[in-house]
């Protein structure tokens, strides 16, 4: 962390005491009942609670880093505190992803229950800024493909098929094909004419924790097309295409400016653009571990992963690595009829309980897309 103003440091160092002494409180108000504690969860992520037990009141400690002026002993000694204070009422312990681990940081080692949370794969419920749907793991984490998880322990035992013989399976699967939902609202939409014969490179966010977390040929958008250009691993390839990823907004242009300086040849497809437009064209897709490659599949297309996803390795996909512990074989309809429908929750911001994913109204009303 850069050295700051001393004053800076102070008021960072008050306000996130304050904070503390304010969860403080709130935890022994709370320790007669079912129990939610977040750590490293930000405001706009504070209906994962919900999503794991609406019922239970829910005590969020934010962020304990550097950067809000925490030293790693202090840390420690609060999650200590936390722990003894909590010990006989079990309580369900959230975080994001591994935001502990990257912080120095394991909470495994101080709580029995820990759910490591992530966005769902589609949007959930209106909620402004609040996300409204979630993914959870006790096991691992969904997109480190390194290690078990939840998520791959559910796909490993699915029965295939399993899409066909779901009718909101096939509900949801029609709709999100049909109205073009993704993840990621597009900008500045528009359409794009891909040639036959071309290979379609797909952005990831930058430092996203799906590249940085798993096993990938790269770490960074430029090195996958610079390694992809320079290596061909996808034969026949007569021009490249690349997306760059829409959040990546002051990062794209300098990485394409880049790009184009070594391979002039290199069609840019504008990053707003709705994926679906893209895939709706069939081209062969290459990605690392964005989950845009699962809704590639989705319609035909030939999908190459150059990391370990949550769907590669199922045998839908042509895969740079191997993972021997993915046995089973699956369509695209099956793995993302799972993670839609089965490992993802759904929360209405107004009533906080959770909504099943055949009601939920982004996808099945216009109005709120």
């Amino acid at each position: 962390m850069k050295d700051r103003h001393p004053l800076d440091r102070a008021w960072r160092r008050f306000k996130a005491g304050a904070r503390v002494r304010l969860a403080m409180l709130r935890l022994r108000a709370s320790l007669d009942g079912p129990l939610v504690i977040g750590f490293w969860i930000n405001r706009s992520e504070v209906l994962a609670a919900a999503a794991v037990r609406p019922t239970a009141r829910f005590v969020r400690f934010g962020f304990l880093s550097r950067h809000h002026c925490w030293s790693d002993d202090e840390v420690r000694e609060l999650l200590e505190t936390v722990a003894r204070m909590t010990a006989e009422d079990e309580p369900t312990v959230i975080v994001w992803g591994i935001r502990d681990r990257t912080h120095g940081q394991d909470l495994d080692e101080w709580f029995p229950v820990v759910v490591r949370m992530e966005s769902g794969l589609l949007p959930g419920p209106p909620g402004g800024r609040l996300k409204t749907a979630f993914m959870e793991d006790r096991a691992g984490i969904y997109f480190d493909g390194r290690r078990p998880s939840d998520c791959e322990r559910a796909l490993q035992a699915l029965l295939a098929g399993y899409a066909e013989r779901s009718p909101t399976a096939r509900a949801v699967l029609d709709r999100v094909r049909h109205a073009r939902i993704t993840k990621y609202v597009p900008g500045a939409d528009a359409a794009v004419r891909l040639e036959p014969g071309g290979l379609l490179i797909l952005g990831q966010v930058n430092r996203d924790q799906a590249v940085t977390e798993t096993l990938t040929v790269a770490k960074t958008n430029f090195d996958l097309v610079v390694w992809m250009r320079e290596t061909r691993p996808v034969e026949g390839v007569d021009r490249y295409y690349y997306k760059p990823h829409p959040l990546n907004r002051r990062d794209n242009d300098d990485e394409v400016a880049r790009l184009l300086e070594l391979y002039p040849d290199l069609e840019i497809v504008a990053p707003g653009v709705n994926v679906h437009r893209l895939f709706e064209q069939r081209p062969r897709v290459a990605t690392m571990t964005s989950g845009a490659g699962l809704e590639a599949a989705l319609h035909g297309c030939e999908v190459f992963t150059f990391g370990i996803s949550f769907y590669s390795n199922f045998g839908f996909t042509v895969d740079h690595f191997d993972c021997p512990r993915r046995t089973n074989r699956l369509s695209a309809e099956d793995v993302a009829a799972c993670m839609w429908l089965d490992r993802t929750v759904y929360v209405d911001p107004g009533t906080r309980l959770t909504v099943p994913a055949g009601e939920n109204p982004a996808l099945f009303e216009p109005a709120c897309r």
